[in-house]
């Protein structure tokens, strides 16, 4: 069957408790976001997201590194806690909240491990689309192939990872593994590869469930340069709800909140630098669609 695939933009976030009014106006004003949605494995979506933003890497990186400070301009979020800090980020305790109408409530608790990539993650925890086709290299005498590769495969226990706690050594260096996942190939183990305009180098933040109210819940922020004082934000998700709740019913909350996000933390870094240089916030880049 032929996947479905959405997208959209445009959307106007509205300010949670504890959210500065002052940023939430701004990234109420129409924002081009680039979001794509494809639906994934086992009750589960694959999400890419991107945005402009008119400052340089270096400020969009900092802030988004400032854990405590989320969530006074990240809106929807009813609790944002940093744990505990490490050398190469943090354990973050979010509380999602939003209102249905009708009087419901839809109310979502993660905790995250961290981990900061300034240099970028190493190519090999990255992966292509679930829905990509997948490459075969034939043998040397023609017409075989590596044989059976498993496309969905099984998730490990939660709170058990395959990956060391430091990712960010030794892994990109190392030219040991299978062609397959030099290439990028699909893994709920690895993280969805963020899709971006640009080729410049990148540094990168992760995210993943430690535990909380989704079985799995795993991404990446992505901050490229793309001049003198601007850079292209990405972000990439791959989630999975409870069993019992159909990904289906909350995927426009989950779009929502994501094209929300990116837009406020333009309109925060954005106002950041306007009030550093005595200006205003720089104004909303038009769509490029």
């Amino acid at each position: 069957m032929q996947p479905h695939y959405h997208s959209i933009g445009r959307l106007r976030p509205t300010a949670a408790a504890g959210t500065d009014t002052s940023v939430a106006a701004a990234a109420s004003r129409p924002a081009a976001v680039d979001i794509t949605i494809e639906p994934g494995p086992n009750n589960s979506r694959c999400i890419w997201a991107g945005i402009d933003v008119a400052v340089p890497a270096e400020a969009v990186y900092a802030a988004l590194t400032a854990y405590e400070q989320l969530g006074t301009f990240i809106p929807g979020l009813a609790e944002n806690r940093c744990l505990e800090r490490y050398a190469d980020g943090c354990r973050l305790l979010q509380v999602g909240k939003q209102e249905l109408g009708l009087g419901l409530k839809f109310r979502a608790r993660a905790l995250l491990r961290i981990r900061e990539h300034p240099a970028g993650m190493p190519p090999r925890l990255l992966s292509r689309s679930p829905n990509s086709p997948r490459r075969s290299t034939a043998s040397s005498k023609g017409g075989g192939s590596r044989g059976f590769e498993p496309r969905w495969p099984l998730p490990l226990p939660r709170g058990m990872s395959p990956w060391p706690d430091n990712l960010s050594s030794g892994w990109g260096s190392s030219s040991s593994g299978s062609s397959s996942e030099e290439e990028g190939s699909w893994s709920e183990w690895k993280y969805l590869r963020p899709r971006s305009p640009l080729s410049a180098p990148a540094s990168d933040i992760s995210f993943e469930l430690v535990e909380g109210d989704f079985t799995a819940f795993k991404g990446l922020w992505r901050i490229q340069p793309a001049g003198d004082a601007t850079c292209r934000l990405s972000y990439s998700l791959f989630v999975r709800p409870q069993p019992w709740l159909l990904v289906g019913l909350i995927e426009g909350r989950i779009q929502g909140e994501i094209c929300a996000n990116l837009a406020a933390v333009k309109a925060h870094v954005e106002r950041q630098a306007g009030g550093q240089t005595g200006g205003g916030p720089a104004a909303p880049q038009p769509s490029r669609r």
